[in-house]
């Protein structure tokens, strides 16, 4: 039997933050950590909280290797670590939605194409050029400051996942009418998508990204400024587009969106600071 979900209890907070960390990333837990589904459906509101663990860990690793090599070669390590922290979890999506969109413009094809486990030829050159020009946009802000790029590589991560949490919730689950969602009718974004958050859970989750950048708008109020509006016209885009080609979302196309707002969140602090 399901366990009841009640309050907001401090104890119960932290199952749904470490069912965060479960679901989002291959970081360790507690032992005596909990999961449901109905714990997972709560947990959306962390999504934020963990682009803050996993940009902070990738900050860390940049000003690191920063120290021990070059520029052109401290990044790597760096978008190498939130890779690995999070096995790959969003770029896999992001391989998966080139593919889909790419190759069809029928909805049920494009979910079917979404759910096949080999990478096509769209998605591979996008993810390779989505790589590229967030490593471009890294090497750039990491010549102009490697304080600054850490905080923007934090405010990147954080936000980024704010605006996936955020297409989630103006949007309908795409595959709710999908009879072939997997092999044993399930998928594994399912429960996430069962509930769409309260107005005090999407601002608990706003929350973990307001520090980052006050941090940022003391070093340069309107980078941090074209970051948010970057982050806002990537959900906008990205609502709009999903609902005319798709009538919602999955948990590859909030993978894509995870990491083209990362992306636009890069480029844009990198074309105002330098």
């Amino acid at each position: 039997m399901t366990e009841p979900l009640e309050g907001s209890a401090p104890g119960r907070q932290w199952d749904f933050f470490w069912a965060a960390v479960m679901f989002y990333t291959r970081l360790p837990v507690p032992s005596g950590a909990r999961h449901s589904d109905e714990i997972l459906n709560r947990s959306r509101q962390y999504f934020p909280a963990i682009g803050v663990l996993v940009g902070g860990i990738a900050a860390l690793v940049l000003a690191g290797a920063e120290a021990l090599f070059t520029v052109g070669i401290a990044v790597v390590p760096s978008m190498a670590a939130s890779v690995l922290v999070t096995g790959a979890f969003h770029e896999d999506g992001l391989a998966d939605s080139f593919d889909g969109f790419g190759a069809s413009r029928d909805p049920q094809r494009i979910l079917q194409i979404m759910k096949d486990s080999r990478v096509g030829s769209f998605g591979l050159v996008g993810m390779v050029l989505v790589l590229l020009a967030k490593y471009a946009s890294l090497v750039t802000l990491t010549g102009f400051s490697v304080s600054t790029a850490a905080i923007i590589v934090v405010n990147a991560h954080t936000l980024s996942r704010l605006a996936a949490s955020t297409v989630a919730d103006l949007l309908p689950y795409a595959r709710t009418l999908d009879r072939e969602t997997s092999a044993d009718g399930s998928s594994k974004i399912k429960p996430i998508a069962d509930h769409p958050l309260t107005g005090g859970q999407r601002l608990a989750g706003v929350a973990w990204a307001v520090p980052g950048l006050v941090v940022l708008a003391v070093i340069d109020s309107f980078t941090a400024f074209a970051m948010v509006a970057a982050m806002v016209v990537v959900v906008l885009a990205a609502v709009r587009y999903l609902r005319a080609r798709l009538g919602g979302y999955t948990g590859d196309c909030l993978g894509a969106t995870q990491q083209l707002a990362e992306l636009s969140g890069c480029m844009v602090a990198a074309a105002v600071l330098v």
